[in-house]
């Protein structure tokens, strides 16, 4: 644990994984505990001895939630403490986003404002300016309006990615065999996706090349911007095992830290360009077709799996604080591309190791991710000394078993399909 200070009281809205990667972030640097905020406890934080939790209202609506996060702002700031916010998950990413004048006069708020978000507000956006700056991407059509004609014919070969423009609307939805993302391999089952959004779903819809390769494709950019709108660190991290979940596309379990200067220039570029402030993440999938690193995801916030930055000497979330609360960050002109020094690079897990072993599809990544597992240079992020409680260890347990279960059926699925 770093000094401790306790001049500041982080508030996070949400009580995922997310949630839990700050607090660890904050405690194991400041030995100061969070205050969490949500509609109910994930397991992510349940029974964690480092946090209190606050239940919300299930039908709070967002300008109430607003209205009462500057209420236990003011709270705290009449014991001399800064509030710190933070968001985890998009939707309360976008509420904060949204109130940010609001929440800004009271509290901390380390993310961008939703007016200078445009750009990026849906994926079709996102991926016009990357179009504009000619950043790489996947091959996209959006349907707009459910007019299925712009797909006839379709400019690329099935299997294709069918997901929902607006992703934070999407989430809000919930119904039988809902998933994050389609994936559809033949016209059939383009259609049968596209029927299931138009029945539950308003908005334009992305169908997108599907760009090959397994869980170790994918690539994952955490970042902070400072309110003057400077690039203040960078850190890539190589996905080598993702969640099954369908519900959890795009969440990983197994990040091996990375550098690759190829995506620095390309994400330093789109920040730069959209000029935005605090938290940010960026996903990306390397194609092997033309050994491009491709642009799939943005994210005004800090990632589900943001933790691996702090495993490996960047703890992302205390960028706020020693940007807003201690004064200003050094050098924060010149950006920090971390992860240069391989000799330091540890390993951030959210599964068993054991699980990791078996389910993490085979690359050179992971013959170097099992040789950090011998030698000990690993984290758990869940599996936490600091955190006392008793019953913690027992969800930790179930948690780890859950993820091992998800992965097993989801191996046996692909061997009888």
């Amino acid at each position: 644990m770093g000094q401790q200070n306790h001049s500041f009281v982080p508030l996070i809205l949400g009580t995922d994984f997310n949630a839990y990667g700050i607090v660890r972030t904050l405690y194991d640097q400041y030995g100061v505990h969070s205050h969490l905020y949500d509609i109910k406890r994930l397991p992510g934080t349940r029974w964690s001895s480092l946090v209190d939790v606050h239940l919300m209202d299930q039908e709070l609506r967002p300008d109430h939630l607003s209205e009462t996060m500057v209420k236990v702002a003011t709270r705290f700031k009449r014991q001399g403490l800064t509030p710190v916010l933070y968001a985890c998950g998009d939707d309360y990413a976008r509420i904060v986003s949204r109130h940010y004048q609001t929440l800004s006069r009271s509290i901390v708020v380390p993310y961008a404002a939703f007016d200078s978000l445009g750009e990026v507000s849906t994926k079709s956006r996102f991926y016009r300016v990357c179009q504009q700056l000619k950043l790489p991407f996947p091959q996209t059509v959006t349907v707009v309006d459910n007019d299925r004609s712009v797909l006839s014919p379709l400019p690329f070969d099935f299997p294709v990615v069918v997901k929902a423009d607006d992703n934070v609307a999407w989430h809000q939805i919930d119904f039988p065999h809902y998933r994050k993302v389609f994936i559809a391999y033949t016209q059939e089952e383009l259609n049968s996706a596209l029927d299931m959004l138009q029945q539950h779903y308003h908005g334009s819809v992305i169908v997108q090349e599907y760009i090959p390769g397994k869980d170790n494709a994918m690539y994952v950019v955490n970042g902070y911007a400072t309110q003057k709108g400077d690039v203040a660190v960078l850190s890539l991290g190589h996905g080598l095992l993702n969640d099954p979940n369908p519900i959890a596309v795009g969440n990983y379990l197994a990040i091996m830290p990375a550098y690759e200067p190829t995506v620095y220039r390309q994400v330093l570029k789109l920040v730069q360009h959209l000029h935005i402030q605090g938290l940010f993440n960026v996903d990306l999938k390397y194609d092997c077709r033309d050994s491009q690193f491709k642009m799939v995801d943005f994210n005004p916030r800090q990632g589900r799996s943001s933790f691996y930055t702090a495993v490996n000497g960047i703890p992302l979330a205390t960028y706020p604080v020693a940007e807003f609360v201690q004064g200003g960050l050094e050098n924060s002109s010149s950006p920090l591309l971390a992860n240069d020094q391989p000799a330091k690079r540890r390993l951030w897990l959210n599964v068993a190791p054991d699980t990791f072993v078996r389910y993490a599809p085979e690359c050179a990544a992971k013959e170097r991710a099992l040789s950090m597992i011998a030698s000990h240079r690993f984290q758990s992020m869940l599996r936490n000394s600091a955190d006392t409680n008793p019953l913690r260890r027992i969800i930790i347990r179930h948690t780890e078993r859950a993820f091992e279960n998800e992965l097993k059926s989801m191996r046996q699925e692909k061997v009888t399909r």
